[in-house]
């Protein structure tokens, strides 16, 4: 009976620690769109102001939509370098498994070591296929980058 009520007050406490998390995320979720809606208020007052400034204005954001742009084409490139190293990185954990287990082929293993062995090196072939693939990709990526900076120039 005491551990059922322990539990049920635990339950209870999770509940008002989620319930306390949703509404700390909804003030700020209020924040952010009562920050947004000043920050347009402003950028509108300045465009008004002069034309001077209202073409500042569209310039920067011009830039930012630019930088964004280029942001979200690294963290591409980042992420596609990311999968090529961890497919390699899963090519050489197979080979050194099949190399493991060759060295208990030849020391007299039998079929279940062969087959182990054989899988293994099967594993890191199929890998080996995959980083070619990821590689292609990421050299289109780069290339991308390379190219958004040489226009840039």
């Amino acid at each position: 009976m005491y551990t059922g009520i322990n539990l049920k007050l635990e339950e209870a406490q999770q509940g008002v620690f989620h319930l306390r998390k949703i509404d700390s995320m909804m003030k700020e979720l209020i924040s952010q769109e009562k920050y947004e809606r000043l920050y347009t208020q402003k950028k509108e007052l300045l465009m008004k102001s002069s034309e001077q400034t209202a073409q500042i204005i569209l310039d920067l954001n011009e830039q930012i939509s630019f930088s964004k742009n280029n942001l979200n084409e690294i963290k591409e490139a980042i992420s596609a370098g990311r999968e090529v190293v961890n497919c390699l990185d899963n090519a050489l954990n197979s080979l050194d498994s099949a190399e493991g287990w060759g060295v208990w082929d030849m020391l007299g293993g039998g079929l279940i070591s062969n087959i182990a062995k054989h899988s293994n090196i099967d594993d890191a072939k199929c890998e080996v296929e995959r980083t070619q693939t990821l590689l292609r990709r990421f050299k289109t990526e780069l290339s991308d980058k390379i190219n958004d900076f040489i226009s840039m120039a």
